[in-house]
């Protein structure tokens, strides 16, 4: 983490992992009804059971071009080399879907979850995270960070879920890759 400040800051105490992983779910509660700015481990639903307003439908927002919150620039929490989203079968698949694209697989970090590529692949790294939406999340940034360390050209993220329960990892890798 130090080093991605590039010396900008002289002091950083290290706690260790954070219990969650990525930032806050951001909620807008100054109109009438409460809206997510920005996705993170607590759910609309969740919101929506605490909210003051029966009923009350909370879903993410587009800011239109005016942030109201932090993080929801397009793109936040990136790593240095360009990361990718890729949903792939098996070794064979993700391989193939590389050389289609020029890149040798030693020039590749791949995160993944469900489909782990063997050792043999000769991928330059791959981190394995949870399949569990909670543990991906406080997994993250620790993953992307060891790949950025590793070098290469690009990171190939295993697609997470498409549930609810995975909406704020979309949202962070989804500007993660912008």
């Amino acid at each position: 983490m130090l080093r991605s400040l590039g010396g900008r800051i002289p002091l950083i105490l290290d706690g260790g992992p954070c219990n969650v992983g990525i930032e806050s779910t951001v909620v807008d509660v100054t109109g009438p009804v409460p809206r997510v700015l920005r996705p993170g481990m607590i759910r609309p639903a969740e919101i929506e059971a605490v909210s003051a307003i029966a009923g009350a439908v909370v879903q993410p927002v587009d800011a239109g071009g005016v942030l109201r919150s932090p993080g929801q620039m397009p793109r936040h929490y990136a790593p240095r080399i360009p990361l990718e989203v890729w949903a792939w079968e098996g070794a064979e698949e993700l391989l193939a879907r590389l050389r289609a694209r020029g890149l040798a697989a030693s020039q590749v970090c791949v995160l993944a979850h469900e489909h782990l590529p063997p050792r043999e692949a000769g991928l330059r790294r791959v981190g394995v995270v949870p399949a569990d939406p909670v543990a991906y999340a406080r997994a993250l940034y620790a993953e992307l960070h060891a790949c950025d360390e590793a070098g290469g050209v690009c990171i190939i993220v295993e697609a997470p879920p498409e549930d609810p329960a995975w909406a704020a990892i979309h949202d962070r890798l989804r500007r993660a890759s912008a």
